[in-house]
């Protein structure tokens, strides 16, 4: 059966389905802005759209391999990150996207650019890359760690951090030519980090994990999600704040990440990243081409997604050759 799109229209109490047609497993979605965003999954899957989200395209990636991750600096130029050391890159919105050269045999999954200039790219065994010339050159970091590192974000040229297994949180001060390690109260896995100016911060992980800060990084606070399932990803929007992880699990805040609350996304798919854009639009995505929508237009209730039998762990399993980060 192909995968479904499910839209919301009452703040995520209830959720309608309709079959999209996809089965790939989705790793991330990312929005540049209102109308164009890209979603990225297992065996070269990118799908865009050009229309906030109602339909998507699929694109051609040139490649077989996962694509875990994927960054827009505008709607026509984006990079797109994934296993065996991939690294692609469109100058179109993704009409074509052309491999650059490997960096790597490892995968490569977290990239983020602060602007179209300098970017960074982080992947297996503590791999961290910068470039300052719009990505002609690639230029190693020394992480001072054997981690797999998951995400990577900066907020100015010079101050930015890396998240990664083992509890990994690594700090720059000095755009990456020294990273620090931040000692933190967990050993597990922390799958995503984001920062919202001028100094509140998040990162997220195994084990129902999510750390804060309000000072710019300084300090973490652990803060009480109400579970102990991974968590893969979040997003904010103000005070306004969502996190998914396995079993359909999400999230929801409206004081800034200082309290949670579940909420019912009527799915037990693992769901591995989400993008709002806006506190009334976001979307979140998972396995077997789940696409959830929040605050898309209403759809007639068609049949619900295959779902898995819910249970009290999590369905993450180990794959030697994929990143421990989202094997599912």
């Amino acid at each position: 059966m192909g995968g479904v799109i499910v839209h919301t229209r009452d703040g995520g109490k209830r959720w309608e389905t309709q079959n999209n047609g996809f089965t790939d497993r989705f790793f991330r979605v990312h929005f540049v802005d209102e109308r164009h965003g890209w979603i990225t999954g297992e065996t070269g899957t990118i799908l865009h759209s050009n229309d906030g989200g109602r339909s998507w395209t699929p694109q051609e990636s040139g490649t077989e391999e996962w694509v875990l991750s994927v960054h827009f600096t505008s709607p026509q130029e984006g990079w797109a990150v994934g296993g065996k050391g991939l690294l692609l890159h469109t100058v179109d919105g993704g009409k074509r996207w052309e491999r650059r050269q490997k960096l790597t045999e490892a995968s490569l999954e977290g990239i983020f650019f602060l602007t179209p200039k300098i970017g960074w790219v982080v992947g297996e065994t503590g791999l961290i890359f910068r470039t300052d010339d719009g990505g002609k050159r690639w230029d190693f970091q020394l992480s001072d760690t054997p981690a797999s590192l998951t995400d990577v974000v900066f907020t100015s040229e010079r101050k930015g951090w890396v998240v990664g297994s083992g509890g990994t949180l690594l700090q720059t001060e000095d755009g990456g030519k020294t990273w620090i390690p931040f000692r933190l109260p967990t050993k597990g896995t922390l799958t995503r980090i984001l920062f919202r100016p001028p100094n509140r911060g998040w990162v997220v992980g195994e084990e129902g994990t999510l750390l804060m800060t309000e000072d710019a990084g300084k300090s973490w606070t652990p803060i009480d999600t109400g579970t102990k399932v991974p968590l893969w990803d979040l997003s904010m929007q103000g005070q306004e704040g969502w996190m998914v992880g396995d079993l359909g699990t999400i999230l929801y805040t409206k004081d800034g990440g200082k309290s949670w609350a579940e909420r019912d996304s009527g799915v037990t798919q693992r769901l591995n990243s989400i993008y709002f854009t806006s506190p009334a639009r976001g979307w979140a995505v998972g396995k077997g081409g789940l696409i959830l929508q929040y605050g898309g237009p209403a759809t007639p209730p068609m049949q619900q997604a295959p779902a898995q039998a819910p249970s009290r762990t999590s369905d993450r399993t180990s794959e030697p050759s994929i990143p421990s980060k989202r094997p599912h």
